[in-house]
C-alpha cells in the first residue's frame, strides 16, 4: 500500500532541502522505496497553450494577481493531484514524500481571500476542490517544518529567488497564522502530524529531525527531546 506523507511549511521554511536530505536517507532508513515529490513548478511555469510561447499561469499571475488569482489556485490544486496520482500509479507500495498537499490551498486561498483577490463564491468552490481531493488523496501523514515569520523573511533576503523580492512581511506573518490554523484544523480532523522546529539552520537540526520523521513514518514512537 501507498503512503503518502506531506511536508508544509511558509514560504522559505526550508521544505526543499529539507526533501532534498529525506530523499537521500529516507529509503535507507525505512528499507523501502522512498519517492520525493518537489512542487510542480515546471508545470505553472509552462504556456497554457500548447506550442504557444506565451507566460505560464504562475508568471500571470505574479503580473497580475487579481485577475489570474483563482485561476492560479486551480492550476495548482489540479497539478498537485495529478503528480501524485501518477507517482501512486508508477509507485505502488512505496512511501511518497510530497512537497505541499493539495488540501494545503485553503492556507493561500484564504489569504487570497483576505486581500480581496478571490470572492467568496471562488473560495466556496476551492473548498470543494480540497473535500474532493481529501477523498482521492489519503494522508498518511503531516511534516509541518515550522519557522517564524522574521526568519522566513531573513532567508527569503538570503536566497534572492526571482520574483520573491516583491514579497512583504504581512504576507509572510499572515501565511504563518493560516498555517498554525490549518495544521491544528487538520490534527482535530484525525490526521497524523508531526510538528518539527525549523528555525536553527538546517544542518544543525537535520540529524535530530530526521530521526523524528523516521519515527514517524515507521508509526513508532516519537523522540523526546
Amino acid at each position: 500500500m501507498t503512503e503518502l506523507y506531506f511536508v508544509e511549511g511558509n514560504i522559505a521554511a526550508g521544505k526543499s532541502t529539507f526533501l532534498e536530505h529525506l530523499a537521500v536517507s529516507m529509503a535507507e532508513l525505512l528499507g523501502k522505496p522512498c519517492i520525493i515529490a518537489k512542487e510542480p513548478v515546471d508545470i505553472w511555469s509552462a504556456p497554457i497553450m500548447p506550442d504557444s510561447e506565451d507566460d505560464g499561469i504562475l508568471q500571470l499571475y505574479y503580473k497580475s494577481k487579481l485577475e489570474y488569482a483563482f485561476a492560479f489556485q486551480a492550476s495548482v490544486i489540479i497539478s498537485r493531484i495529478t503528480q501524485l496520482l501518477v507517482l501512486m500509479r508508477e509507485h505502488p507500495g512505496s512511501i511518497i514524500i510530497a512537497e505541499r498537499s493539495p488540501s494545503s490551498g485553503d492556507i493561500f486561498a484564504r489569504q487570497l481571500m483576505t486581500e480581496g483577490m478571490l470572492t467568496p463564491v471562488q473560495c466556496a468552490l476551492h473548498n470543494q476542490w480540497i473535500r474532493m481531493s481529501e477523498e482521492v488523496i489519503k494522508t498518511a501523514g503531516i511534516i509541518y517544518l515550522r519557522v517564524s515569520p522574521e526568519k522566513c523573511m531573513e532567508r527569503i533576503g538570503k536566497r534572492g529567488r526571482n520574483g520573491e523580492s516583491l514579497i512583504e512581511a504581512s504576507l509572510i506573518q499572515d501565511l504563518h497564522a493560516f498555517h498554525d490554523d490549518y495544521i491544528d484544523n487538520m490534527e482535530a480532523k484525525g490526521y497524523r502530524v508531526l510538528r518539527l522546529d525549523g528555525e536553527a539552520d538546517a544542518m544543525t537540526t537535520l540529524p535530530i529531525n530526521l530521526t523524528r520523521v523516521q519515527q514517524f513514518i515507521s508509526k513508532r514512537p516519537s523522540l523526546e527531546l
